[in-house]
Parts: C-alpha cells; sequence; structure tokens
C-alpha cells in the first residue's frame, strides 16, 4: 500500500505531537505499521505506547529482590504472579539472583537446624524463604528423619516391639500376637516388625479369623421386643416403624439371634405353603388354590414345590369331586382340559380331524382357459370357471402399455418395440406393424402374431425382452404357417444399433430370421 505526501506530513506532523503509532493510524487513516515506517525513514523515535505488565512490574520486582533481599518465590507471593512467570521477567531484565547452589548453601544449616527443633514447616518456610518442597527435599538428602506430630511421642513399632519380641520367643504365631497386643495391629505389620528384628515370623494352621472376637451383642432394651414383634410375622421395616429403629439394625438383631425362619415374611410364607398344601390334599386344583389364597398361579405352583407336593393335571378328570369344565368339548363328548385344544387326544384328531372330502353341490370343476388344466373350486370364488390360478388369470387379462409413435403413425405394445421401430425410422427402413388378420392358432384357443413386417426383404419380427415358455411353440407355428421369422431379442438389439446404413441393418435382420431361435 502506497501513501501520499501529504499523508506522509500530517504523520510526522502527529508524531511531533507525542502521538502514539495507534493513535495516528486512527486519525490519518494510515496502518500502523506505515506509520511505523515512515517515522523510521524520517529518523525519529517512535512515541511508547501502553505498557506492558512485565513492564509495570519489574522496577518493583528489582527492588524487592536487590533492596530487600526477597527470593523470587517470595517476590511472587508477594505481588500474587505466578512464580515461573517472575522468574521469566527478571531473566529477561537481568536481574541477579542467587542460585540455588547459593541459597542452599546460605539457607540449608538454618533449615536442618530449625527441623530437628521441630519447627512446622510452614514457619521454616515464613523465616527463610525455602519453599517447602525444597524443604523437604534437603531434609530428605540430608537423611534427617522427621520425627512425628507432638516431637516426644514414640511410633507404635517402638511402643510394642518388645512385647512383640517377648511373645515371640514364647511361641506365639503373629496371629496369636497380634491379637493380644494393647493396640489394634494388623498380624502382617507384627510379622514385618519381626523380620526387621532378624526374626522368622510364626504363622502355624490358624486363621486369623479364629483371633478375631465377635462384637458384643447390643444392649438395647428394645431386642427383645423386636424379635417378639418379628415372630407374630411382623417384617423387618414394620418392626422398624413401630420401635423407631432403622431396618438394618433389626434385621442385624434377628439374624444375631438365628430366628429368621420363625417370623416376618418368612412366618407368613410357611403359613401359606402349608394351606396350599392342604388344599391340594383335598382335591382341589391349583387355579382353585390361588383363587383361595389370593394370588397368582405362579405363585400357588412355587407354594406346593415348596411344600414337596408332586402337581398333576387334574383339569380334564371330569370324574373328581371338585373338577371344573375346562376347556373345549372334544366331538367325543370329553374336556379338552384346554381353550385352544379342539380334541382330547390324537386318536379323536384323527377320526374327527381328518381332511374332508369337497362337497360335489359346492364345488364346479372345469378347464382353465389359459393353460387348458382341469381344476376343481369352490363356486363362490370369483372366476371359479375360467381360470386355474392367479397367474393364469393374469396372463389371460394382464393390461398392456402401448406407446404411440407420431412418426411412424403406429402403436406399439414395448420398450423393445419403441427401439426397434425407432432404429428403422433412423436409418429409413420401411416397417409395419403386422395385419392382426394373418393371426395364427394354436392349442387351447392360443394365438399369436409377430410384431413387425419389413417388406424390403419379407421378413417377419419379433421383439421380446424376455423369452417366455410357450415362445419357441409359436414361432415354430408361425414359420411353419406363415413363412420367415426374425426374433430379435436384446443381443441382437444391441447389435442393431451398432447399424450405421440400411443395408448393415437389414442384413442383421435377415440373418436373425434365418437362425433358429
Amino acid at each position: 500500500m502506497e501513501i501520499t505526501q501529504e499523508q506522509r506530513d500530517a504523520v510526522l506532523r502527529l508524531h511531533d505531537d507525542g502521538k502514539t503509532a495507534t493513535a495516528i493510524a486512527l486519525g490519518t487513516g494510515v496502518p500502523a505499521y506505515l506509520v511505523r515506517e515512515v517515522v523510521r525513514e524520517a529518523g525519529r523515535p517512535m512515541v511508547a505506547g501502553r505498557k506492558s505488565k512485565a513492564e509495570q512490574y519489574i522496577d518493583q520486582i528489582a527492588s524487592l529482590v536487590e533492596d530487600e533481599g526477597l527470593s523470587l518465590f517470595e517476590v511472587a507471593e508477594r505481588i500474587k504472579i505466578p512464580y515461573q512467570t517472575v522468574r521469566r521477567w527478571a531473566g529477561a531484565a537481568g536481574i541477579e539472583t542467587d542460585s540455588s547452589a547459593v541459597r542452599r548453601a546460605t539457607h540449608l544449616a538454618t533449615v536442618l537446624e530449625m527441623y530437628r527443633a521441630d519447627r512446622p514447616v510452614e514457619e521454616i518456610t515464613a523465616e527463610t524463604g525455602v519453599r517447602p518442597r525444597t524443604v523437604a527435599r534437603w531434609v530428605s538428602q540430608e537423611d534427617v528423619h522427621r520425627k512425628p506430630p507432638g516431637g516426644s511421642k514414640p511410633l507404635k513399632r517402638d511402643r510394642n516391639i518388645e512385647q512383640v519380641l517377648v511373645l515371640h520367643r514364647e511361641g506365639k504365631t503373629v496371629y496369636e500376637i497380634a491379637s493380644s497386643l494393647p493396640e489394634k495391629v494388623y498380624f502382617r505389620t507384627v510379622a514385618d516388625w519381626l523380620t526387621e528384628a532378624d526374626e522368622a515370623p510364626l504363622w502355624g494352621n490358624e486363621s486369623w479369623l479364629n483371633h478375631v472376637q465377635a462384637p458384643a451383642p447390643p444392649e438395647d432394651p428394645r431386642h427383645q421386643e423386636a424379635i417378639s414383634l418379628y415372630r407374630t410375622g411382623m417384617t423387618y421395616a414394620a418392626v422398624g416403624k413401630q420401635l423407631n429403629i432403622k431396618r438394618d439394625t433389626i434385621e442385624r438383631w434377628i439374624e444375631a439371634a438365628g430366628v429368621t425362619e420363625e417370623g416376618g415374611k418368612n412366618k407368613i410364607r410357611a403359613e401359606r405353603r402349608e394351606r396350599a398344601k392342604t388344599l391340594y390334599e383335598r382335591g382341589m386344583t391349583t387355579e382353585q388354590i390361588r383363587a383361595e389364597l389370593g394370588c397368582d398361579f405362579y405363585m400357588a405352583r412355587e407354594l406346593l414345590a415348596e411344600a414337596g407336593v408332586e402337581v398333576v393335571d387334574r383339569r380334564g378328570d371330569l370324574h373328581h369331586p371338585l373338577a371344573t369344565p375346562v376347556g373345549n368339548t372334544c366331538p367325543c363328548g370329553q374336556l379338552t382340559g384346554s381353550k385352544s385344544r379342539r380334541y382330547c387326544s390324537p386318536e379323536c384328531r384323527e377320526r374327527h380331524g381328518g381332511k374332508r372330502q369337497p362337497d360335489p353341490t359346492n364345488h364346479v370343476t372345469f378347464t382353465c382357459e389359459t393353460c387348458g388344466g382341469e381344476t376343481t373350486k369352490r363356486k363362490s370364488i370369483g372366476n371359479a370357471n375360467r381360470f386355474c390360478s392367479n397367474t393364469c388369470a393374469h396372463k389371460h387379462t394382464k393390461t398392456v402399455r402401448n406407446y404411440i409413435s407420431r412418426d411412424l403413425d403406429v402403436v406399439l405394445e414395448s420398450g423393445w418395440e419403441v427401439a426397434f421401430a425407432g432404429f428403422c425410422y433412423l436409418l429409413k427402413v420401411q416397417a409395419e406393424r403386422v395385419d392382426r388378420d394373418l393371426i395364427v392358432y394354436m392349442s387351447h384357443n392360443r394365438e399369436y402374431a409377430p410384431d413387425f413386417w419389413l417388406p424390403s426383404i419379407e421378413t417377419y419380427v419379433e421383439v421380446k425382452g424376455q423369452v417366455g415358455a410357450d415362445a419357441e411353440e409359436r414361432w415354430a407355428t408361425w414359420r411353419a404357417e406363415r413363412g420367415k421369422l426374425g426374433v430379435v431379442l436384446m443381443p441382437q438389439l444391441k447389435a442393431l444399433r451398432q447399424a450405421t446404413t440400411a443395408t448393415a441393418f437389414l442384413s442383421l435382420v435377415s440373418s436373425y430370421a434365418n437362425m433358429e431361435a
């Protein structure tokens, strides 16, 4: 982009007035980068714009480091800027700070002395300016062990190791030692302590569970009351609601007392189980037991199975005193036992359910108009005396799509005929539709006539996309009664399409007439 001399003069005038490059760009419409180029070419210094964040804090950082002797970590905490950012700004500004080696040499002794004196790490960081991570790293490198909170309280190992060794030398296993200590100690911890003391732990063949004492039974006065209510048939939730105790607590009390099978839902189910067994032994069916107990069929079967009752099918037993009619009635007079069964036995099915013969008064036997076959159908079926199947009916009454050619002034019956007629029209070959008076007749009142007549070669042409079952018979009948017939199928139609002259086209058609289709 080029600027005029007037724009240059305006840029320099505004620069002399103390405007920044951005302000000049807004006032003159010249981009800021071109404003800077014009000022540099004139040999004049640029006017400083807004200070960056680093420039705003760098003087304060230098003062805190040089005057107060703070580390960059302390400076970062003071001005609320991330330590890495302060470190980058100080390095770019050339502010000299103590290196890690100098800082370690200066503060290491003080940090270790304060740590050994049980001073908290927060106080060490506040007084020396050394970060907590650095304090932890230094004491670890110098192998200074941390003391527990409080400073003087010994560790659990120091409090119990002597008693552990005494019990071990008496022949106690690690399980027995762990259960004998006044403090809770895991048996594997006891084994680790013995290993550290160069003693071989004794494991024995007992399990740790044998040394775990079961919790004492609850002393709540409502314990026995809860058990009594449960034995009356109340559920855990009902007992808990009445005593204002959580359901889980009631369940734990009942299981600890070993009365889970004596009450609650178990008691109710046991009573229903015995009731179902009694009713079945009286002769009632499962359906009647279901109605008596007010449950569904599957629950009744489940109760009987729990009671050890072998259920037999009583639905078709008319001689049972409590039996009710179930299912349909077989033609022999017996109940079938199911609403979906029509016969009571396979013998009745064969006797009464065999395939019936057609009634001569309701059926008619005729010859199909299409295929000539003989068939029998009901008189109530439409076209019962004309066609044997839908296929024959469709062949006899199918709808033909007609195509009208204005150039040839003919009506065509398929797309294949349209293609053939189009080739004849383009190559100036005379083609005529076959006169329907020339129809030939075949068996079963069938008739046939080809599609075109080519006078120049005296040949009839049949154009077909698909060959039917009786096509060969039709063509043979026509050749025997009328003369030459050329059959043009899809491969022949593709070859005719390649013909460029009428002579070549007629030659191909003549060769098709001499071929046996």
